[in-house]
């Protein structure tokens, strides 16, 4: 399938983070029973950063908390150093949601802190940081599975064997008693080497591009080479449907042009 190299370009400019946030809804079609009516919603590339002030972050916190998620996904990039990624999990550490929160790692991640210190900052907010490794949670009759893949750029992403051996859970998923999630901070479908593939993939990264001048943005021109399969939006690939959204913060210039920051929220019908 075609790369998502195009991406329809917003009005929207901005050079600073204000906590105003685009909320897209997603609908899920004939999921499973045990998932039925519930909602998820995803938080990605937030890249708080000193000029990103801590009344903005709550904006945004306030705005998730608003759409009333069963489940809160985290893809990554959290702040511009440890002590922003401080501030993200201490923030983070007064919300609940009845599922948990789990998160992935992002690029930015690994450049400031070791896997262990972000693992240990993590848990301290509450969260669950999946590096290729998963959970299994059961919700009524049926397994919500979600998992975590590093990062490409630093990482050593391996998805095989996160949701389990291939013939039991194909046919759990079959009798509608099973259903895949996977976190990847990059939009990269992995290779998952004969073992089940996700049913969703969050990912972010790209900020929509951050720049987008009428559909072209810095990926159109190569930038990031590899990492990724569609700059914003939903497609399919294979088994899998990608949900990559434009995330929050900003990277490298304090910029967004027809970029604008989102929240994804995904409910299952």
């Amino acid at each position: 399938m075609k790369r998502g190299l195009f991406c329809k370009p917003q009005r929207y400019l901005s050079f600073r983070s204000d906590g105003a946030v685009q909320i897209k809804t997603v609908i899920v079609p004939d999921a499973p029973g045990f998932l039925r009516g519930r909602a998820f919603a995803f938080l990605t590339d937030v890249h708080l950063r000193p000029s990103f002030s801590q009344a903005a972050f709550l904006r945004v916190l306030d705005a998730l908390d608003a759409l009333c998620p069963d489940i809160l996904l985290l893809g990554g990039d959290y702040g511009e150093g440890a002590v922003q990624q401080r501030r993200f999990f201490e923030a983070i550490q007064e919300r609940e949601y009845p599922l948990g929160i789990f998160g992935a790692i992002g690029n930015n991640d690994r450049e400031a802190l070791s896997c262990g210190e972000l693992r240990e900052l993590a848990a301290h907010g509450g969260v669950r940081l999946l590096i290729n490794e998963s959970v299994c949670l059961r919700i009524g009759s049926g397994n919500l599975k979600i998992a975590g893949i590093d990062e490409y750029k630093y990482g050593n992403p391996d998805a095989r064997g996160l949701f389990g051996d291939a013939v039991h859970s194909e046919f759990l998923r079959s009798q509608g008693g099973e259903f895949r999630v996977l976190l990847s901070h990059h939009p990269k479908i992995p290779e998952y080497a004969g073992t089940p593939a996700a049913d969703l993939q969050f990912s972010g990264h790209t900020h929509g591009g951050q720049f987008n001048f009428f559909g072209i943005t810095p990926y159109t021109l190569g930038y990031n080479h590899g990492l990724w399969d569609l700059v914003s939006g939903d497609r399919v690939f294979g088994y899998t449907r990608l949900l990559v959204s434009n995330g929050i913060g900003m990277s490298v210039l304090p910029l967004r042009i027809g970029a604008r920051p989102q929240i994804l929220h995904v409910k299952f019908a």
